[in-house]
């Protein structure tokens, strides 16, 4: 994305018409899935809840494009991260591209 072109996304438009986001699960690797869920069972039989020891989920938002990655950010659990989602769904039909990445970009739950 250049900001030079005029007819580049940073200059004009909605940054709705060039990024979409998704949610995707954390991926883990086999240690490190096998250690959180062997914490996520023993917290859940103390009852304190095992839902923090669980991996999550992780905001995406690639270009639509090429399908290239512009964020990736660790938005929690399913019912922050569906929240987090959706106000980034607003803010990209607000936002030109440029204003949403700069806003974005720092941002890991």
């Amino acid at each position: 994305m250049n900001a030079d072109r005029p007819d580049s996304p940073r200059s004009s438009g909605m940054a709705a018409e060039y990024l979409s986001a998704d949610l995707e699960r954390r991926r883990l690797s086999t240690p490190m899935r096998l250690l959180r869920n062997g914490a996520a069972i023993v917290l859940s039989a103390f009852g304190a809840g095992g839902e923090d020891a669980l991996p999550g989920f992780e905001l995406v938002v690639k270009r639509l494009d090429t399908g290239a990655e512009v964020l990736r950010a660790n938005v929690g659990q399913f019912e922050e991260a569906t929240h987090v989602l959706a106000t980034v769904r607003d803010e990209l039909t607000r936002k030109s591209v440029e204003q949403f990445v700069s806003e974005w970009k720092h941002v890991d739950a």
